[in-house]
């Protein structure tokens, strides 16, 4: 696997020169990639016979994988960028600070991959001393992404405005023609001089599929579309107060993120607005009600899968913070996703998780908010519900919404199943929470993390800029397969890390008796023959107890009686 690794960077180095846009972003991607690569094989491979190869790449099989995974989701969008009809992946990008952004969150993956081969390497052969070594040439990789991108806009734009020297071919009327002419609006400077108002584009262009809404709204309802022949999504909203849409297009036009749903602009006709986006394949409930209809035994997802999910969330939803919007109904519903499968069994699939649906959100200068009861019940703070009217909420509100996806993603049921309506808000308010999964499937550094999340006291729970950084630690900490690890110098290393991400944890290698039953009694109930089992052992046990019991009395009183009689 790790051979497969290393043939996708020279895959990318030599598909750079088939580049279409984004050149010097690519060749920056293929530079890190052959970069690491060759740091590995230098700095922890090489002088290794063939036999302790293969033993030092089986103990760090998880890591490998995921690293080639990572690579492959970089090997597609590189891909995006030779194709042909380049100015497809040109409009849904809309803008190239998407792209930046997109290619900066990629790498930092990829390294913390590299970063988790090193310390499993290092685990692996007993190293006595641990000091994470930086690679030569990426000390300074994020200035180099912003210079990349700078150039690439500017190629770009004069890439487009060849297309407005050529006056014959504007004037006809073809389908290409017509994205030429809306990429040219795109990256005019003067088209969306503010930035307040999304671009407008030609009711004509979008051709709407009105047979079944793709999802239903109180705004609005969504519909499969095409925009100049590019499948897309159209929310027909179902006002045409032009106040309310502006409420949600305003927003959308100043958010430009990988994992925020990317708009391509607002048509409008007499009758009705449109607002037109990238198409996702479905939201994250769907996909963890699809995961659960094949195997209701088990947790829907895999840990490193969930965390994964959770952590493009946190990603958009810290882009957000950072803009000054609160989502206000921030749910699984609202986090669309799309499912990237690469064809190959020993690699995972990869999910691109967006946020969406801000018809509710507020974008504001304040950091302080007073509408009461805004968003989904279940997923909202104790403070915004009604009962707690008068009290100023802030943005971490957004950080108990996400909680309770958590556990969603985590369980695949729904959040405080059972519980009464009426009585909702003084059991969240009491501290009441749904039930997180014993440490064999949600350690103890996770549960914690979350539990901070959906503390009552909205002070306590950290921001979303401290969640990316610890579940980015926790994706590392998976891939090693060993936690804690049995070494103390990597122990120190961990709780090192830990403890600068807002985390305490106290390594205990004793794995003690209740743990020992915690784990085995959770693994035994996610096995239907094994629940049926321990129910007659139960049934057994407990009949014993009464017929001992039943023993014990028949013979007090049979004791009693001949102490009478004589």
């Amino acid at each position: 696997m790790y051979e497969d690794c290393k043939n996708i960077a020279k895959n990318l180095e030599t598909e750079r020169g088939s580049v279409m846009f984004n050149t010097y972003m690519c060749k920056l991607l293929a530079d890190i990639y052959s970069l690491s690569i060759a740091d590995l094989d230098n700095s922890y491979l090489r002088g290794r016979d063939e036999r302790e190869l293969e033993s030092d790449l089986h103990k760090c099989h998880e890591a490998v994988a995921e690293m080639k995974r990572v690579m492959l989701c970089g090997q597609i969008l590189a891909r995006d960028w030779t194709k042909q009809e380049w100015w497809k992946s040109v409009i849904h990008s809309s803008d190239s600070k998407s792209v930046k952004i997109r290619v900066v969150l990629h790498l930092k993956e990829f390294l913390n991959c590299v970063k988790a081969f090193k310390v499993r390497i290092a685990e692996a052969r007993g190293y006595e001393r641990f000091d994470l070594p930086t690679v030569e040439g990426l000390e300074n990789w994020e200035s180099d992404v912003e210079k990349a991108s700078r150039k690439d806009t500017v190629s770009l734009l004069e890439k487009a405005k060849t297309y407005s020297e050529k006056s014959s071919f504007l004037a006809t009327k073809s389908p290409t023609c017509n994205i030429a002419k809306h990429l040219l609006a795109m990256f005019t400077p003067n088209s969306n001089s503010n930035g307040e108002h999304l671009h407008s584009i030609r009711y004509n262009d979008v051709q709407i599929k009105n047979d079944v809404p793709l999802g239903n709204g109180s705004f609005g309802n969504v519909f499969k579309c095409k925009f100049l022949g590019v499948p897309a999504a159209a929310k027909v909203f179902k006002t045409q107060d032009s106040n309310t849409v502006k409420q949600e297009v305003t927003i959308l036009a100043n958010l430009q993120h990988p994992n925020v749903l990317q708009s391509i602009g607002l048509a409008r006709n007499p009758n009705q607005y449109v607002l037109v986006t990238e198409l996702m394949d479905m939201d994250l409930r769907s996909y963890l009600e699809q995961k659960i209809m094949k195997d209701a035994e088990t947790p829907p997802l895999k840990l490193l899968e969930a965390i994964d999910i959770m952590l493009q969330v946190a990603q958009g939803m810290d882009y957000l913070h950072e803009r000054g919007v609160m989502h206000r109904d921030l749910k699984s519903r609202n986090v669309l996703i799309n499912v990237l499968d690469y064809g190959q069994s020993q690699v995972s699939k990869s999910v691109r998780a967006k946020l969406a649906d801000f018809g509710v959100s507020k974008l504001k200068d304040s950091s302080t908010f007073t509408t009461p009861d805004v968003g989904t019940t279940l997923w909202r703070a104790p403070e915004v519900f009604k009962k707690g009217r008068g009290k100023k909420y802030r943005k971490s509100a957004d950080v108990y919404s996400f909680a309770i996806i958590f556990f969603e993603v985590l369980t695949g049921k729904t959040p405080f199943d059972g519980v009464q309506r009426q009585t909702f808000y003084e059991h969240i308010r009491s501290g009441e929470r749904p039930a997180l999964p014993p440490t064999s499937y949600c350690p103890e550094y996770l549960s914690a993390l979350i539990q901070r999340c959906w503390a009552t006291r909205a002070e306590a729970r950290p921001t979303f800029r401290e969640i990316c950084q610890m579940l980015e630690y926790c994706k590392g900490i998976l891939v090693r397969k060993e936690f804690p690890s049995y070494m103390q110098c990597i122990r120190a290393y961990d709780a090192d890390q830990l403890k600068s991400k807002g985390l305490t944890v106290y390594f205990d290698n004793r794995f003690t008796f209740n743990r020992v039953c915690d784990e085995t009694l959770f693994k035994l109930w996610n096995n239907r023959v094994s629940r049926v089992l321990l129910f007659l052992l139960f049934t057994f046990v407990l009949w014993n107890v009464f017929y001992l019991q039943m023993i014990r009395d028949m013979q007090s009183r049979f004791l009693l009686q001949f102490c009478q009689t004589i």
